[in-house]
């Protein structure tokens, strides 16, 4: 990747490292697809059509809860209980990394969503899942199933 389109693509990316990963295999599709070389211009429409494809759908808790709670065959109440069981904590604890990765909600806010958890369970949380999503392919499928489902309004 040419110097110049790195630091055009890190000033304009700046939310999270998915935000970038996105528009880097963005621009690289377009490059392959289109026979195109890596320019600034390619760089602009990547992360153009990223931000487009952002607004079209605002990801709210609710959308994300019940994503989590379809696939994982829980119900609500048990993700909001001070149940501590790995059933439920291992649900509770996806459905908070999604929330911070797809939202920008607060990790007080975040918390307040499963039964008033403190801040500190969910950065726990959110960086249990990174690293399991690092070093498990099995684990990043499923969290880019989920955020596919998400974004896309299935459940």
């Amino acid at each position: 990747l040419p110097t110049p389109i790195a630091h055009f693509i890190a000033e304009h990316v700046d939310h999270n490292v998915r935000e970038l990963e996105g528009t880097l295999t963005h621009l690289h599709a377009l490059s392959q697809l289109n026979g195109l070389p890596i320019s600034l211009p390619l760089a602009r429409q990547a992360l153009g059509s990223e931000r487009h494809a952002k607004m079209q759908r605002i990801i709210r808790m609710d959308n994300i809860l019940q994503c989590v709670i379809a696939h994982f065959g829980v119900r609500l109440a048990e993700l909001q209980s001070k149940r501590r069981t790995q059933s439920i904590v291992y649900p509770r604890q996806v459905a908070m990394f999604l929330a911070r990765s797809m939202t920008d909600l607060s990790l007080e806010e975040i918390g307040g969503h499963f039964g008033g958890r403190d801040h500190s369970t969910v950065v726990y949380a959110v960086e249990k899942m990174e690293r399991r999503r690092r070093v498990d392919g099995d684990f990043a499928s499923l969290l880019a199933d989920f955020d596919r489902k998400i974004r896309n309004g299935e459940s």
